[in-house]
């Protein structure tokens, strides 16, 4: 079968065999030259308009002109999905040399080839082919014979010379598809694929056409070599695929020993608190025991004191009854005879009384206890969680206890192209969402997400890439950053006025080199921008736009840049935190003298490790700094002295869970985290 017969098979499979750019989202064509998708070094695919935009913005401004011509130098482009390095030769400062990308061959022949393939096929079977000699009902065909449909007895007939008994037939129903006609010459049929222009071309191409002098094979060299790739993909797709059903079985694995662990923990639980119950039930047993022998001794003293008062008070009775007997005779003279009787009796019943007073105030009993019952089943036993490295793509998930988790989700690929940058209007509760793909800023409420303005720029500063915001709250407005355009809009917060655009493209003093993160110290009155490709960051007035100064240098050591992105300002210690994602960093600098303080993080996916990191933001509230760890799908949290606290995300489309997270903000009242999930289109907000 030919490369043609497997492009048919492909068409009939899916209703459209044509692509476009993935990053200004128009369809490569095989013809229009700005159109033509170009592969780079890391088998990324965009048009070759995109390419010269991207490594135009990538390039500093040529020097003035110079008569001389000057040698070709190379550069390197950067890959925007997988930040490869494609090496680029220049000429005379111009982004050209992009059209020295190789094409992707196969994409620009299912370009050319799908619209033939689509066209109505005849639906009968193939028993209604003529033969080309007799006009019987064919059932052989030879390619050789001029791709000849034969019936039986004229493949017979014509194949008996000697000279064409070397022919091979195949049944028709196994006849591969007719090539389709030249585009230049209606009347011959594709022999030949052009190498320089990655099109299936006739001879007359070749020879007199269009195509004179270029490189070329046949078209069966050509579909051997895309059935070759075609096999090393395969190989690369079934390797894959064993990697994917392994780690299916590990997470299989895995998620057996969570639940086997989960049993285990709830059997310990129940063990541990059915000795607790024992143990309590064991000392209420003893308590009780102790009680009831209090009880029991203490009945035992009452009744001897009751005996004891019963006596007393017999004998003064009688004493009392003799005296008064006594009283009642006359002529008694002295003392009373059972005067000594009385005194004893009454001396014995004080006694008795006094020691049962005695016992009655002392003899009490309570229950005292050194521990509440909460404090004893609070500090009883506690759950280990160990640190499991198990990620999704490669990506280290930190311990979710104390993390915080995502509330709601605003936006989505319908409303959002693009989003880049965020920021939180506290006064007006909006977040402000600035959105690559569409060029547009949206504004939108901060409680249910919904629109309620789109800034708009006059003509002259027309937003081509919005990029990075920030809102300022002393002077009103909002701040955003035009990446395509190398230079900053100001608007006014309230009604949306645009106000202002200040920067230009260019390598020197209030110049740009495609500027992306911003932020915005009320305190001193200072914009600070993340001037991405000049490796530094420049700081404005932000009452009038003027131009004060800048900080850092373009390498890798203290103090030193590789493509800033983010940039967020300290209120509380006026420091300005910046995202040095070409050297996977976050680094703190002094916004008064712009000296270096510290730098934290590192290259890798571990914890308090980064991959690019994008965009940074301060909680007021605390002081912690956090970070957009792009390349690992994640937010991470810092303290403000570089000590790392925690990471919340992971990789996937799902809720809690990025896709290339570029910017962050701190909502100030509420204390919420507002993270663009880029990959995903779409904005997430989590509580802290």
């Amino acid at each position: 079968m030919n490369h043609y017969t497997t492009l048919a098979a492909a068409a009939e499979e899916e209703e459209d065999v044509g692509t476009s750019c993935s990053i200004c989202f128009l369809a490569f064509s095989e013809s229009e030259a700005d159109r033509v998708p170009r592969l780079l070094k890391c088998g990324h695919s965009f048009c070759t308009a995109f390419l010269t935009h991207l490594l135009d913005a990538s390039t500093p401004a040529p020097a003035p002109t110079n008569p001389e011509p000057k040698e070709p130098r190379a550069t390197s482009l950067r890959c925007p999905k997988c930040r490869t390095m494609t090496r680029v030769l220049l000429v005379d400062g111009e982004a050209a040399g992009v059209k020295g990308l190789p094409r992707n061959f196969d994409l620009i022949d299912l370009l050319y080839s799908s619209a033939a393939l689509r066209q109505p096929r005849p639906t009968g079977k193939a028993s209604a082919l003529k033969c080309a000699n007799c006009s019987q009902p064919a059932e052989k065909f030879c390619e050789q014979c001029g791709g000849a449909h034969l019936c039986v007895s004229c493949d017979h007939q014509i194949h008996a010379f000697p000279a064409l008994r070397s022919h091979t037939r195949v049944a028709s129903t196994h006849a591969p598809e007719p090539r389709p006609a030249c585009e230049h010459h209606q009347a011959k049929k594709v022999e030949m694929w052009c190498e320089r222009d990655g099109v299936a071309v006739c001879v007359v191409c070749l020879l007199a056409g269009p195509h004179k002098g270029h490189d070329a094979v046949t078209i069966e060299a050509a579909e051997e070599r895309v059935r070759e790739a075609a096999r090393v993909e395969l190989a690369q797709v079934e390797a894959a695929m064993g990697e994917v059903e392994a780690a299916m079985e590990g997470q299989a694995a895995r998620e057996a020993g969570e639940q086997e662990s989960v049993r285990e923990a709830r059997a310990a639980i129940e063990q541990h608190f059915d000795q607790m119950r024992e143990a309590v039930a064991q000392r209420e047993r003893a308590l009780g025991a102790e009680v009831d022998e209090w009880e029991r001794a203490r009945a035992e003293v009452a009744a001897e004191r009751r005996v004891e008062l019963a006596e007393a008070q017999t004998r003064l009775a009688a004493a009392g009854k003799a005296l008064q007997q006594q009283q009642q005779q006359r002529g008694g003279l002295g003392r009373s005879a059972t005067w000594g009787d009385s005194a004893a009796a009454c001396q014995a019943a004080r006694t008795a009384a006094a020691v049962s007073g005695t016992q009655a105030s002392s003899s009490s009993i309570a229950f005292a206890s050194e521990d509440t019952w909460v404090q004893v089943v609070c500090s009883s036993g506690r759950l280990e969680r160990p640190m499991a490295a198990a990620a999704a793509r490669g990506v280290l998930l930190d311990d979710t206890a104390g993390m915080p988790g995502t509330q709601r989700t605003l936006g989505s690929g319908d409303q959002l192209g693009s989003p880049c940058g965020v920021a939180v209007d506290v006064a007006a509760g909006h977040i402000v969402v600035a959105d690559c793909g569409s060029r547009q800023v949206h504004l939108r409420r901060a409680d249910d997400g919904s629109c309620v303005r789109t800034l708009e720029a006059p003509g002259s500063a027309q937003l081509r890439w919005p990029w990075g915001v920030a809102v300022d709250a002393a002077e009103g407005h909002i701040v955003v950053t035009d990446h395509g355009n190398h230079r900053v809009h100001v608007w006014r917060a309230g009604d949306g006025t645009f106000v202002r655009t200040f920067g230009s493209r260019g390598s020197g003093p209030a110049q740009f080199q495609c500027p992306r993160g911003v932020a915005v110290d009320e305190a001193a009155g200072h914009i600070f921008v993340a001037d991405h490709f000049n490796h530094r960051v420049q700081v404005w007035h932000a009452t009038d736009g003027s131009f004060l100064g800048s900080f850092g240098s373009e390498g890798v050591g203290p103090g030193q840049f590789q493509q800033p992105t983010g940039v967020a300002v300290d209120a509380a210690t006026g420091n300005v935190i910046v995202a040095d994602s070409g050297n996977h960093r976050v680094q703190v600098w002094r916004a008064g003298d712009g000296s270096f303080v510290r730098t934290f993080g590192s290259r890798g996916r571990g914890r308090g490790q980064f991959m690019c990191p994008e965009g940074v933001a301060v909680d007021a509230a605390t002081g912690n700094i956090i970070v957009a760890d792009w390349g690992n799908h994640r937010v991470q949290v810092w303290r403000a002295d570089g000590a790392y606290l925690r990471a919340f995300g992971s990789a996937g489309a799902g809720p809690a869970q990025f896709n290339s997270p570029l910017a962050v903000a701190v909502d100030p009242a509420t204390g919420h985290v507002v993270v663009v999930d880029s990959g995903n289109k779409r904005v997430q907000v989590w509580c802290q």
